[in-house]
C-alpha cells in the first residue's frame, strides 16, 4: 500500500472512531449521574440485587429523558425554551443563530 492510503485510512478512522467515542462517553456520564440520582431511591423502596436496581434506574432514567424532550415540545417547554433564548441574547459579546 501506498503511504497517502495508510494515512488517509488512518485519518479516516480517527474521525469515525473519534465520535463515536463522544457518544458513548457522554451517554456513560448521563446514565451515571441519573442512575445515581435514582437508585438510592429505589433501594430504600425495593430490596432488590444491586444489578436489578442498577437496571430499573437505568430505564427509569431513559423514562425521564424521554418525558423531559416531550415537556419540552409542548407549548409551555418551548414558552421556556424561547424565553431563555431572549435572555441569553441580552448578554453582551453573545452571538446566537
Amino acid at each position: 500500500m501506498r503511504k497517502l492510503g495508510l494515512r488517509r485510512y488512518f485519518i479516516t478512522g480517527v474521525l469515525v472512531f473519534v465520535p463515536l467515542w463522544l457518544t458513548y462517553v457522554v451517554l456513560k456520564v448521563v446514565f451515571t449521574i441519573l442512575a445515581g440520582v435514582t437508585e438510592p431511591l429505589l433501594s430504600g423502596v425495593l430490596d432488590w440485587p444491586r444489578w436489578a436496581l442498577l437496571a430499573v434506574s437505568a430505564l427509569l432514567t431513559v423514562a425521564l429523558i424521554y418525558l423531559l424532550g416531550m415537556f419540552g415540545s409542548w407549548v409551555l417547554g418551548t414558552r421556556l425554551i424561547d424565553l431563555f433564548h431572549r435572555l441569553v441574547e441580552r448578554i453582551p459579546l453573545v452571538q446566537t443563530g
